[in-house]
């Protein structure tokens, strides 16, 4: 009998370091699914940050395009001298500079 009591505690302490390394494999899945949630959130998170990053872009893009176009458009109405200055023939800018004090004819 002293032998059977001794196969049978050996065989209860496998079972029982089986069921241990059981028990440490599951709290090691447990702990890899908490972080993965955690990652996850954390990814959508930065998803949503990059949506409203990129969509806040093209909000500043269009505005910019719009600017622009706007300032053609202002630019194109209004005449300014610079511009009248370039569309003047040659010799009316060279009798003008020659007008001026300290300019040498052209």
């Amino acid at each position: 009998k002293l032998e059977e009591a001794l196969e049978s505690e050996e065989e209860l302490r496998r079972q029982v370091s089986r069921l241990q390394q059981e028990e440490t494999k599951h709290l090691q899945a447990v702990q890899a699914n908490q972080q993965l949630e955690k990652d996850v959130e954390h990814l959508r998170k930065a998803l949503k940050q990059r949506r409203n990053a990129e969509k806040d872009l093209r909000e500043a893009i269009d505005e910019q395009k719009r600017l622009r176009a706007q300032s053609v458009l202002s630019e194109e109405s209004t005449p300014s001298p610079v511009r009248a200055s370039f569309t003047e023939p040659v010799g009316a800018r060279r009798s003008l500079a020659a007008r001026l004090p300290g300019v040498p004819s052209l």
